[in-house]
């Protein structure tokens, strides 16, 4: 028969090795999501990266369309001046005039409204950039508390005297 003090003990021991099996546990679930959360960190700064290079893309392409808006502008004023030389003979370039500068109105309202998208979307992404940098601090903030948490587990698994 054991006595009270060696049950005691032995409890004790099988409740201690119990608790280190759920450490070691929470500790394999720990880094299993913190790599979880690396690899997802990394594909939205990908992700980020596109969508940045497709909003740089668009912002030319709006440049260029402002510019054949301006050049259209510049076109119907010509055509213009043209009908109003003509004297009467110039009154089917007079429409053409007028169709040319609703044209270069639609293209400047129009690259007004991608200009407008481009700089919505320039901004949340920004904001995408300082989150996804602000999560990448924490992940390493993380990586210590679970090193920490290794050496713990490490030391209390070592035989005492």
């Amino acid at each position: 028969m054991k006595s009270p003090d060696a049950s005691l003990l032995t409890n004790t021991h099988e409740g201690l090795e119990k608790e280190r099996a759920r450490i070691r546990y929470a500790q394999q679930q720990l880094a299993t999501e913190y790599q979880q959360l690396q690899t997802a960190l990394a594909a939205i700064a990908a992700a980020t990266t596109i969508a940045i290079a497709q909003q740089e893309a668009l912002a030319k392409i709006n440049v260029k369309l402002n510019e054949l808006a301006a050049k259209t502008n510049l076109l119907s004023i010509n055509a213009a001046i043209i009908a109003e030389q003509a004297a009467g003979k110039g009154d089917g370039l007079h429409v053409i005039a007028k169709e040319i500068q609703a044209v270069s109105e639609e293209a400047r309202y129009t690259g007004k409204e991608i200009e407008d998208y481009t700089n919505t979307l320039a901004h949340a992404l920004q904001q995408v950039t300082t989150q996804n940098v602000a999560a990448s601090a924490l992940m390493t903030l993380s990586k210590k508390d679970i090193d920490s948490l290794d050496m713990i587990v490490q030391e209390s698994e070592k035989p005492t005297a």
